[in-house]
């Protein structure tokens, strides 16, 4: 039987399974590899998906808040114009008013904010509750 053309000797079983066995090693690891690769992907789309939220949710209260301080100064300018004239609040409050409409993100959020955004007195907080301590000051001058 050692004449047989088809046979095949135990060196050659021997060098197939020692490729098949690096093959296989091979495939596993570039498996693990690329299992390695998506985890971190999604974890970092999930993270960032994460402060996207929490981000715009933060940013429609902010401006929400922003705005109502906007409209009820707003609402005062405009009744000691028309309602009860009396130029000299109406100028008062309009200045302020305008001081108001000056805020942009970058008022609100500054290098300190992104540090340490849970911090009670972080930079939105401190200054809407200063805008709120202007506008009721200006609003209770007579």
């Amino acid at each position: 039987m050692d004449d047989d053309i088809w046979g095949s000797s135990s060196d050659d079983l021997d060098y197939e399974r020692s490729i098949a066995e690096k093959e296989w090693n091979q495939l596993q690891e570039n498996h693990g590899n690329v299992g390695y690769k998506v985890g971190i992907v999604e974890g970092q789309e999930q993270h960032m998906q994460k402060g996207f939220d929490r981000g715009y949710e933060e940013g429609i209260s902010i401006g929400l808040q922003l705005g109502q301080l906007q409209g009820r100064l707003g609402a005062h300018v405009a009744f000691y114009q028309q309602v009860e004239p009396n130029e000299s609040r109406a100028n008062a409050l309009q200045e302020l008013f305008q001081e108001l409409t000056r805020v942009d993100l970058h008022h609100l959020f500054d290098k300190a904010y992104f540090e340490n955004p849970a911090a009670p007195d972080s930079a939105p907080h401190r200054l809407l509750q200063q805008w709120q301590q202007r506008i009721e000051q200006a609003l209770n001058t007579n």
